[in-house]
């Protein structure tokens, strides 16, 4: 932001992004703890009057769907089970 002031822009939006993460397990942080952490570090590093953008879709909507698929093969890697499913990247994991 600072380099963007020195080249004549006033910057009054930042986009944070998302990755907000699901919490599938117990080893995932609260949602709270790490909005927390991040109201923390936005505050330290931008003035007040920047507005904050912030895409969190897949925390929102991560949980609301169960996705069934068959185990079509199964084998062994680096000493590591590996188990393959009749869905993936070109389908139901499409942009994830």
């Amino acid at each position: 932001m600072e380099e963007a002031e020195t080249r004549g822009f006033h910057l009054r939006l930042l986009d944070i992004g998302g990755g907000f993460p699901v919490r599938y397990d117990p080893h995932v942080r609260l949602f709270h703890e790490l909005t927390g952490i991040l109201s923390k570090e936005l505050n330290r590093l931008f003035p007040k009057s920047l507005e904050i953008l912030s895409e969190p879709g897949r925390f929102m909507i991560g949980s609301a769907a169960t996705l069934v698929a068959e185990v079509i093969e199964k084998s062994e890697r680096d000493g590591k089970r590996c188990y393959f499913i009749n869905d993936g990247i070109y389908s139901t994991y499409s942009g994830i």
